[in-house]
This record gives C-alpha cells, structure tokens and sequence, in this order.
C-alpha cells in the first residue's frame, strides 16, 4: 500500500480566499484564488499544496501560515485574526491489487471572532461586517442542518464560506 500526505492553508479575508503558504515576498501582491466547484467536488484553483513527510515539517508549514494570515491591532485584541482560516491535510492512499487512490481531507478551521462594529472605523469596519456577516451565515446553515430543514433557504452573502464548508 502506497501513502502520501499533503498539506494546505488558506484564509478567507473579506469574502476573497487567499494562500498561506506563498513567500513572503509575494504576500503583498497576492491575488485571491478562484474556488471551481462541480457537481461533486470543490477546489481552489492555484492553490499551494505541500507535501508532508514528518510532523516537524507539518508543524513549520502551519507556523509559517500563521505568519501570513490577516491580523490587526483592535480595540480588544492586540493581534486580532480577521479572517477564517482553513488548514487541509489530505491523505493518499492507493490499495497495492485496486491501484485506485482514496483521498481523505481532514479541514482545520479557526474561524475569526465575533466582534462589535461599533468599536471599529474604515477598514476594520468592512472586515468586522464581513466577518460578522459570514459568521451568522454559518451559523443560520448549521442550525438549518440541526434541524433537517432542507428546502429552507439561509442568507447567502458570504458564498465563499459556504462554499468551502459544504466539502468539508
């Protein structure tokens, strides 16, 4: 039986989904990536995907993500997160008689917080809405879910949120 494991993180920063793991000089210059969905699957079209081989190296890819993920200074946070990040380690496995690989994604979310956008001006303004917006979306969905309710409609303004966690 043949095996690898992969690694990817992104952030989703105001409704665009962004890389964690691209250079550091090219983090200012970045541009968002394009989610391809199918009937069946959903992707993120360029997005970097690491081989992993031990857990130190797993470790260094996740701490280097975090380096590039979106923060700021708040009113009640000194190095707020304002965005939702999703870590995706993606096992492959191929049987050694089928010779058909199974692929199994375990998806890590640290979604940003709730905060009043009555502390906040500009820019942290816009991320607070956007975050509070795709937050209360989640939860509506979740709570659809919870209660089978499959032909009742939830908001839709954060697409790409609901996007990415319809495959998880």
């Amino acid at each position: 039986e043949y095996y690898s494991v992969w690694i990817s993180f992104f952030e989703l920063y105001n409704e665009h989904i962004y890389d964690l793991l691209v250079r550091p000089n090219e983090i200012k210059s970045r541009k968002p990536l394009r989610l391809l969905q199918s009937d069946t699957t959903t992707a993120i079209r360029n997005l970097i995907q690491v081989p992993l081989f031990d857990l130190e190296e797993a470790k260094d890819v996740v701490k280097f993500g975090f380096i590039n993920r979106s923060t700021s200074k708040t009113v009640f946070n000194e190095a707020s997160s304002r965005s939702h990040a999703i870590l995706c380690i993606t096992l492959i496995t191929t049987d050694e008689f089928s010779e058909q690989p199974t692929m199994s994604h375990l998806y890590i979310c640290d979604l940003a917080g709730n905060e009043p956008s009555t502390q906040h001006i500009g820019k942290q303004m816009n991320e607070t809405c956007n975050i509070n917006t795709s937050l209360m979306t989640l939860k509506d969905c979740i709570r659809v879910l919870n209660e089978n309710q499959k032909a009742k409609c939830v908001r839709t303004q954060a697409q790409n949120l609901l996007h990415v966690m319809s495959c998880i």
